[in-house]
Parts: structure tokens; sequence; C-alpha cells
């Protein structure tokens, strides 16, 4: 995620925290805390101490967070103690403040039911080649993104940061010629596909789609939310997509822009809106 140079591991010489590596890197001019522990951190009073301690050195710092939860084996009995009890209140408390952009990436679904700060997290990252009906269960109006490597993660991660810590990057210069203009159906009854529209208005390559699964099962992404950049600026995405249900508004999309709405407030990220909905999808279902 780091290059070599740019990432030093913090208070490796406490016992007993193998399963914990932490430290602060360095990306796109920003200091990044990063994490990567499995669920079995919250057994052992060691490892879940180091980790208070590095997160208040975060907070200090106003250091960004990027947090990989690995798989976890069996639980074991532990002996909850009063300095374990104190070490998970104050690390608890600290994640609860929001004043930074943080990344958790989820490798199995164990570690979306087994930490209960998760809700502090910005984006969720889910890695899964297939999701089973179990693992929808969790992931289901809960994940912000859904990728099938832990490499792919990583990499979208890379580019959430450069465009929430990095609010004016580089200018899209490239030549629009006639062949990118915004052509739409003359037919207004005829649909379209909305991401080519998105496509030839913001910075080439620069879109990155979240809280794409929030969506009524049956049929399908009727909202597209996300964020990008226009003229080098990031910006918040909300576009109605007509090839889905014309692109009505239905109970499942209007959570979602809700939802999103609430990130981009938090993150004071100005929004663009792309309308083409012909009113709210009918039924009592959606009622």
């Amino acid at each position: 995620f780091f290059h070599q140079e740019e990432f030093l591991e913090f208070k490796q010489e406490y016992l007993n925290t193998e399963n914990l590596s932490a430290g602060f890197g360095k990306l796109f001019g920003q200091s990044i805390f990063y994490a990567r522990f499995s669920n079995q951190l919250y057994e052992r009073t060691e490892p879940l101490i180091r980790l208070k301690e590095l997160h208040l050195t975060a907070e200090k710092t106003s250091s960004h967070e990027l947090f990989i939860f690995d798989k976890s084996a069996n639980h074991s009995e532990f002996n909850r103690s009063s300095r374990w009890i104190n070490a998970k209140l104050d690390l608890e408390s600290s994640l609860g403040k929001k004043n930074v952009f943080r990344i958790h990436i989820l490798l199995s679904p164990d570690s979306l039911k087994d930490h209960p700060f998760h809700s502090s997290a910005d984006i969720l990252i889910f890695v899964s080649s297939e999701i089973t009906p179990e693992e929808n269960m969790w992931v289901d109006k809960t994940v912000g993104i859904v990728v099938p490597t832990l490499e792919e993660a990583l990499g979208v991660s890379r580019k959430l940061f450069s465009l929430i810590t990095n609010r004016s990057g580089q200018v899209d210069e490239r030549e629009k010629d006639d062949s990118e203009s915004i052509a739409l159906p003359t037919n207004v009854s005829e649909s379209f596909d909305m991401k080519e529209v998105m496509d030839k208005i913001f910075d080439h390559g620069s879109s990155i789609e979240i809280f794409s699964g929030w969506n009524d099962p049956l049929k399908g992404p009727g909202l597209f939310t996300g964020i990008a950049r226009l003229k080098g600026e990031t910006v918040g995405i909300i576009a109605d997509q007509p090839l889905i249900i014309s692109g009505a508004a239905d109970a499942a999309g209007t959570e979602k822009f809700r939802h999103f709405m609430e990130f981009l407030n938090i993150r004071n990220i100005p929004l663009v809106m792309i309308s083409n909905a012909p009113g709210f999808y009918p039924g009592i279902k959606q009622e």
C-alpha cells in the first residue's frame, strides 16, 4: 500500500502483539495510520493496549486511517481484566470521533459481525470473490464497496484517499472531440446508460461508485452514488439510471440517497446531481 521508505511500524517491542501490524505512512502527502489485525485482537490485552496507544498518536497527528480486518481462527476463552476493559473502552471512544477519513477493509463476514466500531468508518470495503447468502445478510445495506481481492481493495483505498484527502488534484486536460459530446435520445421514453453520460462529464478515470449494492435485489441499481473529479476538484455524484425502472426513485434508492448525502455532509464534499427520473416508483411495497 505504501512505498517501503514511506512506512514505519511503531511499538514493535510490545510483547504478545504478533497478530497486530500497525504504523504510520505517507500517501499523497498525507499521514496515514495503518493497522491490520484479526478479531482475536479483542481477546488479548497487550495488542489491544498497543492499538489504543497508537490510535491516540494518530488522533494527535490528525492522521487518516486504514484498518484491515483479517479472517479469524476460532475464538478462545479469555479473561476480561480491568486493563482489557479500560483499553477497549478507550479505543472505542477514540474511534467514535470522525475528525479524519477512515476506511475499513473486511476479509470475512466475521470481521463485520464482531466489531461494533465499524459505524465510525467512512467506507467499508468487503473482499469476496462471490458473496454467499450468509455473507449477504451482513454485507447488504452495510458495505460501501465489494471487490474480489485484497489487492483491488488496496487500490480502491488509494483512490479514495486521493479523492478525499487531496481535494484539488491534477486537472484533466484531455481534448474532447465531437465523439465525446453528450448525445441523448430524442425520444424521451427511450432509455440510455447514465454512466456513459458521466464518463463524458467528469475527469477521465476519476469516478468510483459507492454503495453499489444498496438496491432493490430484483430490479437493480436505479440510482448511482459515487465520487469523482470535475476539473480536478473532488465532487459527489448522485445520478438516476434510466436503464433501471426508467430511473424512478424507489425505497432502496431513497435510502441510499439519504445515507450518501450524510457521507458528503460529514466530509464537506460538494454534490453534482444528474436527474432523469419520471417520479417515484409506485406500489404498496415501496411505501
